[in-house]
């Protein structure tokens, strides 16, 4: 027996995907074939059958509701496996045995995207490091917000500098190059198990020509410069190709990864794994749980941006006197106004996670509960924006200038989105009535398909005269105007003869068959116009990505600050003078 079609293409598809679990979608589920199978089957506890497929024995074969992916996809990930994800491209149609289907994503460790398998209150960085003798470039990207950061190590103890830089940040996955694969495994953040094993992308993702084009079209720029890292080329090496793995896994270009920050070490304090956790900075030396850290202590945090990026301040104590100051100033004016400080924290609390839904906005699965958490968000910022003009302090008036003003996507959210939108965009029903007349009458035929036809047969009886003028319907000939021979004579011009009976006549009009069209399709016109109405909306948010992370990050960085201040005040805390004398003078301590 000859292997079936499908078979042929799941087996040519596996054969791209090796390194993949592949999820073949089949109908309302997704299949795992042969040595997939028998994984899945263990890894995910599902019954193990078989399939007839024109080889010499059945193929292992086990499956899971496209439905429920997501959970599985998750167990797999936390598993160390990584995802393929082959999805049907074309609908079944008569006379095609075989429906055209491909992988349209890759899901690894660094690349997850879905809310339930991330945490809000920490970045999930993926990172690329690129090993030249003895020089190092790193980058570093969180997807779901657009973060995007790099770092070089030129000379010295080179893999040391890169250890205690792995431990700050702990990415979920890492990239290298040959050079660099040789020796991971001889860093103390390795052998600790805080990070994972390098994955070995080669040198020829790494080619520093090929990466710097892949850069500059990336941030969509003729030149680097602008971002100072023009003479990093060691960094340039590691960004390109994350870049391109990225855009390879993902399959997708991300608009939303558009800026790129130079780490300065110079700036930070530099702690190694065993001083991080005899400090416990983010999480106690007992059972490695934030409780009873430092950060736990300092999180006060209302929104989950401000938690993020509170966690990265205290990952990465400032080692530089002048940020130091610019971080207290504001902090001390916070603590001196307890009116606004209270007003400004109740403003942050009704503020969702904006940064992530950009990353969403930007990777194509953003839904309508998303628009109403940004829509609900927004509004709030020109509240936040007044309760901060009466400062003073540089941050804070940083703060306030990066904070924009959107009641157009405000509106346009407000107008299209009904207020409780369903979960599965399939199953429609999100656009609000009123905001677009075509699908408005689209749904009103849905709803009144029978009461506008009795209204075309009263409009139509009292058009031509003709008093015993019906409109009916059956499977065969659909909606027709029918006439008694008795009056046939008054039928009009434009009416089309369908079908002649012995006592009447069946006709048409074009009127009657644009509806009968629409009645008929009305469900899928919907559902059709609805998804169409929604990706227009979907491209104005992309088309204010940028100011909205602005805002974001803005918005982020005021959270933290305010956790400071708040934290302060409960507990008593004086604002420090720094002071470069290397003197510890501690009076009335604990």
């Amino acid at each position: 027996m000859a292997i079936s079609p499908m078979m042929q293409h799941y087996l040519q598809t596996k054969e791209k995907y090796k390194d993949c679990i592949l999820f073949y979608r089949l109908g309302d589920f997704y299949e795992f074939f042969f040595e997939d199978a028998e994984l899945c089957s263990r890894v995910l506890e599902l019954t193990l059958t078989g399939k007839d497929c024109g080889l010499d024995k059945r193929a292992p074969m086990c499956g899971i509701p496209y439905m429920a992916a997501e959970s599985y996809i998750s167990i797999l990930i936390d598993n160390g496996y990584k995802v393929a994800i082959c999805e049907q491209l074309t609908a079944p149609q008569k006379g095609v045995k075989l429906v055209e289907r491909d992988v349209v994503r890759i899901v690894t460790p660094g690349t997850v995207v879905e809310s339930s398998m991330l945490q809000e209150s920490k970045n999930n960085y993926i990172a690329s490091v690129y090993k030249n003798e003895e020089n190092i470039g790193v980058a570093i990207i969180d997807i779901t917000t657009g973060e995007f950061k790099v770092c070089e190590f030129i000379d010295g103890d080179i893999l040391t500098k890169l250890n205690d830089f792995l431990v700050t940040i702990r990415p979920s996955e890492i990239l290298c190059n040959d050079e660099m694969y040789e020796v991971f495994d001889t860093l103390q953040v390795y052998r600790a198990h805080i990070i994972p094993a390098f994955y070995n992308y080669g040198n020829d993702n790494y080619i520093y020509k090929e990466c710097n084009d892949i850069l500059l079209n990336q941030l969509n720029v003729a030149s680097l410069k602008q971002f100072n890292i023009a003479n990093k080329k060691y960094a340039i090496s590691a960004s390109g190709a994350l870049i391109k793995y990225i855009t390879e896994t993902q399959k997708r270009n991300l608009t939303h990864i558009n800026d790129v920050k130079i780490i300065a070490h110079e700036n930070y304090m530099q702690l190694d794994a065993n001083t991080r956790r005899n400090l416990e900075l983010t999480e106690n030396s007992k059972d490695r749980k934030k409780l009873h850290s430092l950060l736990w202590l300092l999180d006060k945090t209302k929104t989950s941006m401000g938690a993020r990026y509170l966690r990265n301040l205290v990952e990465q104590p400032l080692y530089n006197e002048k940020l130091i100051n610019y971080r207290l100033k504001s902090v001390e004016e916070l603590v001196k106004n307890i009116y606004l400080r209270e007003e400004i924290g109740e403003v942050l609390y009704n503020i969702y996670d904006i940064e992530r839904i950009c990353g969403k906005i930007s990777y194509g699965n953003i839904t309508p509960k998303d628009c109403n958490s940004l829509k609900h968000s927004l509004s709030m910022l020109p509240k936040l924006k007044d309760l901060l003009k009466t400062f003073k302090s540089d941050l804070l008036l940083d703060v306030s200038s990066n904070i924009y003003d959107y009641t157009e996507i405000v509106n346009l959210i407000s107008n299209a989105i009904v207020e409780n939108p369903p979960m599965n965009l399939k199953d429609g029903g999100y656009i609000k009535a009123g905001y677009s007349q075509e699908l408005d009458e689209l749904n009103n035929i849905s709803k009144n398909g029978k009461k506008w036809i009795l209204e075309l047969e009263a409009k139509e009886k009292e058009e031509t005269g003709i008093k015993n003028l019906k409109i009916s319907y059956n499977k065969v000939f659909g909606y027709y105007i029918e006439v008694t021979n008795s009056q046939k004579d008054l039928v009009p011009y434009h009416y089309q003869r369908r079908q002649t009976l012995a006592n009447a006549e069946r006709f048409v009009t074009e009127e009657l068959k644009q509806m009968e069209e629409k009645i008929l399709n009305a469900e899928q016109l919907i559902l059709d116009l609805e998804d169409k109405l929604f990706k227009d909306i979907c491209k104005t948010l992309k088309d204010n990505i940028i100011s909205m992370q602005e805002s974001s990050r803005a918005i982020a960085l005021l959270d933290a600050i305010l956790s400071f201040a708040n934290v302060a005040v409960e507990n008593n805390y004086v604002k420090p003078t720094i002071t470069k004398d290397s003197v510890i003078n501690i009076v009335d301590g604990r």
